[in-house]
């Protein structure tokens, strides 16, 4: 079954209707009318099921706004917002919120809220409410009594709805729905213990609602259709009080309005559903010269006739997604709203002076939860210590003075939702030295400057989170990523990696996320794609690598250098005659067809200078012993830093700076400290004029050190990211230490 409002939204996007609905076969239609017909077969079955659409509509935008008021009602008086499970949000204007008198407004602006599975919200919609009767138990744990009888009138102006991946501009609805609601329910005065919950049983009886649609359009046949004064009466049994007739009754009754010619139509349906799931009913539009009719049989299927002559007949399950066959009770539709709200931290730092001075920190999130726990650590992970803390509504707090007493002071809160079971967490980090600031976001891969996300892959779920860490897009690939970086000319994230078992590389749009599938190569040749420039965000226009080819049993035959144009696709291998000795790879730009290999092993730092590409290769070889490596241990692949200046003159090779003129030539060493056994190049801004290293900014013509990094302990595998004038480096424990270059900056 389609979520809610997918399939109104569904025909909305197509912005037509399939002939006698969900494609039915052309033998189905008579092509002969008995008499002269105002409108073609296809057409008149159009317009009926345009207005069933209409109707569908109005129940689906009904669950949508009934759904969002019941999360108010029983939500914290302190909030003010829903989060949506794609981290979009739901903000409530409550000022005018009276729960005790029985009837108020509240609005509802939705933001980018994805609320069925794949369409986004935008808009606002302002609702005035009655509260009329109650249950005489409260129901746990949300301290408020069920609703047995109350109205909701709303209406927007215009309600976007898009598509999740951007693939068809929004559609605008526009409504003014009054509806009156009555739910029975059977509530348990006996509470049990539910983990740390204290809940009672909830149980839903018999359900009805009446709509009066003053108005409801939708662009679906022209540029306007419409409900106009239309009463829709909706009956639902509760699943005990079934009996062998019908469970479920929808009536409707008003006017049609097709913008097309703006004809007006009487609309008329009578629709039930039997225990057994079967339905039956008709629906009928009519004016003075035509009639349209639907009779819906207890096989599935629909029968139009057009002045009572048959014209088709469609399986009706593939034209509705079901809305007009269902009822959703109140505890049902408030429990489908809360199992699809995402908790939230909202904090988003804690500075300093929060610690010195305040004997309790407050953690807030975005509904009422329970404490999991506080944990203080180093960033390093040890040592720990688990500190008590207290929950009071949407809040964890707990005392500063249990935190470790480090330079840089790290905690993590992690809690869960009272509603549904969802937990959270999130880290914390404050230097007491004041040298910059932290943020929590998961250990990105990439960065994609244009939209300022970070690009995050665990357990097949790509993810993207802002700059502050909020998530704002989280979608499951069946995928391995190999690398990906960003494409410099459209702004695109460039994946090389498997989807659904397939090994290809895959372009993610970045305006709407939709994936396209630039072509398959094999595992081993991906791995070479996508390399990024040193810790830069964007993919090198050519990019090399080192393949080895395996005979089977998984013995090493041959190793070639790989080249692979990542703007073409495209890539060449060249045969080598001796072992790979580095595993970084740039182009020459001193010499055509030439490329510098850089790696480490047991020997020390060994640069390659291969020559000759396409031909006759040669290699010569350039070795730095381990007096430039102290203490050197082996990390990732043994690949280096390695990077040539704009000017072509000098290269960047793990802790040192060579002449790229004479690669025996050191113009400078960075060698470390006493605290730190080895010294590596993170990161070189020419922009800025500066060099990050695992210790330190440095002046990028002197190598003067401008700032000191060392309490980070950063090593050389440490991933940085440019965002802007800022390098964005990733820790332990999630976080990430913003550095701000602009005051070490000699341009």
């Amino acid at each position: 079954m389609k979520q809610p409002v997918q399939q109104l939204i569904f025909i909305l996007m197509l912005m037509t209707l399939v002939a006698c609905g969900g494609g039915s076969s052309d033998s189905d239609v008579i092509e002969e009318p008995i008499k002269e017909n105002n409108y073609s077969d296809e057409d008149s079955a159009n317009l009926l099921l345009a207005a069933l659409v209409l109707v569908e509509g109005v129940i689906e935008v009904n669950e949508l706004v009934e759904a969002e008021f019941l999360y108010v009602y029983f939500s914290s008086e302190s909030m003010d917002s829903r989060v949506c499970a794609n981290n979009g949000e739901v903000t409530w204007n409550r000022d005018n919120l009276n729960w005790q008198n029985g009837h108020g407004a509240l609005e509802l602006q939705f933001e980018n809220c994805l609320v069925s599975s794949s369409f986004m919200f935008n808009g606002k919609v302002s609702i005035n409410y009655t509260l009329s009767q109650f249950t005489d138990n409260e129901i746990k744990p949300f301290l408020k009594k069920g609703l047995e009888k109350f109205s909701l009138s709303y209406k927007t102006d215009g309600l976007e709805v898009s598509p999740e991946d951007g693939s068809s501009e929004p559609a605008v609805v526009k409504f003014d729905i009054d509806n009156s609601i009555e739910q029975l329910w059977d509530i348990d005065d006996v509470t049990y213990e539910h983990g740390v919950i204290e809940k009672n049983k909830v149980e839903s009886g018999d359900t009805a609602r009446t709509f009066i649609v003053n108005s409801f359009s939708a662009s679906l046949l022209s540029e306007k259709e419409e409900l106009r004064s239309v009463t829709i009466s909706q009956k639902h049994l509760a699943e005990v009080n079934y009996a062998s007739d019908n469970h479920y009754n929808l009536e409707v009754d008003g006017d049609f309005v097709y913008g097309g010619d703006n004809s007006i139509w009487k609309l008329n349906a009578g629709l039930n559903k039997s225990s057994s799931d079967h339905a039956s009913g008709s629906t009928t539009i009519e004016n003075e010269t035509d009639s349209v009719r639907a009779n819906f049989t207890m096989d599935g299927y629909a029968n139009f006739t057009y002045n009572n002559a048959n014209i088709g007949s469609a399986w009706f399950p593939d034209v509705f997604d079901g809305a007009i066959w269902r009822s959703r009770n109140v505890w049902g539709l408030f429990l489908e709203q809360v199992y699809a709200t995402k908790l939230k931290v909202l904090t988003q730092s804690i500075n300093l002076e929060q610690i010195n001075e305040q004997a309790q920190i407050e953690i807030e999130f975005s509904a009422p939860v329970h404490s999991q726990g506080v944990r203080a650590e180093d960033l390093s992970g040890y040592p720990f210590r688990q500190i008590d803390s207290t929950t009071n509504n949407n809040k964890l707090s707990f005392d500063s003075g249990l935190l470790l007493e480090n330079e840089i002071i790290y905690f993590s809160a992690s809690a869960q939702s009272i509603y549904a079971g969802e937990g959270t967490s999130k880290g914390f980090a404050v230097d007491v030295l004041e040298r910059g600031e932290f943020v929590h976001i998961p250990k990105p891969s990439v960065f994609v400057p244009g939209k300022n996300l970070f690009f995050y892959e665990e357990n097949s779920y790509w993810q993207f989170f802002d700059i502050t860490g909020e998530m704002v897009y989280k979608k499951e690939h069946l995928t391995s990523i190999y690398n990906a970086c960003v494409d410099s000319q459209t702004g695109n994230l460039l994946i090389s990696g498997k989807v659904g078992g397939i090994d290809s590389i895959f372009m993610l749009d970045m305006n709407g996320y939709s994936l396209k599938d630039l072509g398959s190569k094999q595992e081993s040749i991906q791995r070479v794609a996508l390399r990024r420039s040193n810790n830069s965000n964007y993919c090198r226009e050519i990019a090399y690598g080192i393949y080895t080819e395996m005979a089977e049993g998984g013995n090493p035959t041959s190793d070639y250098l790989v080249k692979f144009n990542n703007l073409t696709n495209e890539y060449e291998q060249y045969l080598l005659q001796t072992e790979p000795t580095g595993y970084s790879i740039i182009e020459n730009p001193k010499i055509e067809k030439s490329v510098i290999s850089g790696g480490l092993n047991l020997s020390g730092l060994i640069i390659g200078l291969y020559s000759n590409l396409g031909g006759e290769l040669s290699r010569e070889e350039f070795q730095f012993s381990f007096d430039h490596l102290e203490g050197y241990h082996n990390h990732n692949d043994n690949s280096v830093f390695l990077e040539v200046d704009e000017a072509g003159a000098r290269l960047f090779a793990h802790n040192l700076v060579l002449n790229l003129e004479n690669l025996n030539e050191i113009i400078h060493e960075f060698s470390g400290t006493e605290n730190v056994e080895i010294e590596s190049i993170l990161r070189v801004r020419e922009d800025l004029g500066l060099i990050v290293t695992t210790e330190g900014v440095y002046d990028l013509n002197n190598y003067e050190k401008l700032k000191s990094l060392s309490f980070l302990k950063l090593k050389p595998e440490q991933k940085v990211f440019d965002v802007e004038k800022q390098l964005y480096i990733a820790l332990e424990k999630n976080m990430i230490f913003k550095l701000d270059l602009t005051p070490y900056s000699s341009k």
